[in-house]
């Protein structure tokens, strides 16, 4: 039973991976995308949200360093707990 639980996990993983890269592809190209003159308002906020996204990360780049450690850090801790020698 174990074993299905850890290949369900992984399956888990892998899907929400692949979702992530494909937000962080399209949110470094999106906004790379050229406009025109007649390029309509709906376009125009889709491109400028994705680019507000990423300039959000740009701006608050330390503080998710800082998170993505502290959660390394308490991962390590609280669920893998190393065993003392």
């Amino acid at each position: 039973m174990a074993k299905k639980r850890s290949k369900n996990n992984k399956v888990f993983l892998t899907v929400l991976f692949l979702v992530v890269a494909i937000f962080a592809l399209m949110v470094v190209s999106i906004p790379q995308i050229p406009v025109t003159a007649e390029t309509n308002q709906t376009m125009l906020d889709f491109i400028g949200w994705f680019a507000g996204v990423r300039n959000h990360f740009a701006d608050f780049v330390g503080l998710y360093a800082f998170l993505l450690a502290l959660f390394g850090v308490g991962y390590y801790f609280l669920v893998y707990k190393p065993k003392a020698k």
